[in-house]
């Protein structure tokens, strides 16, 4: 009973600190000025723009531009999610879109749930 006391009690002092030492180790401007979604393929980011209906694909660590899907992206909606199988997903206001990354052809489209 003792040590599990013990652990709780070390955990919540060291729980906190740990959680605000988090530090930003690399940054960069996006390519656009309205950003509206960001995902992770396991190498890249990509990034989508709202204002130059674009979906960016870019390297982590210089912040480059790799590659540039022009896709209309609304201004108020969008998101962004990487497949397992390759393809990216945008949520684009009521339908959801998954699009090939290399040619920004659209794989599946239909509306979203609820809409």
């Amino acid at each position: 009973m003792f040590k599990i006391l013990a652990l709780l009690l070390i955990t919540s002092i060291m729980l906190p600190s740990f959680l605000c030492s988090q530090q930003i180790i690399a940054s960069f401007p996006t390519p656009g000025q309205e950003a509206r979604g960001l995902a992770w393929d396991g190498f890249n980011l990509w990034i989508a723009d709202a204002r130059l209906d674009s979906i960016y694909k870019i390297n982590p660590d210089n912040g480059y531009i790799l590659s540039r899907i022009y896709f209309a992206i609304l201004d108020e909606y969008g998101g962004l999610a990487w497949d397992e199988d390759s393809s990216i997903w945008i949520g684009n206001k009521d339908s959801l879109y998954n699009l090939d990354p290399e040619t920004g052809g659209i794989i599946k489209a239909f509306m979203a749930p609820g809409c």
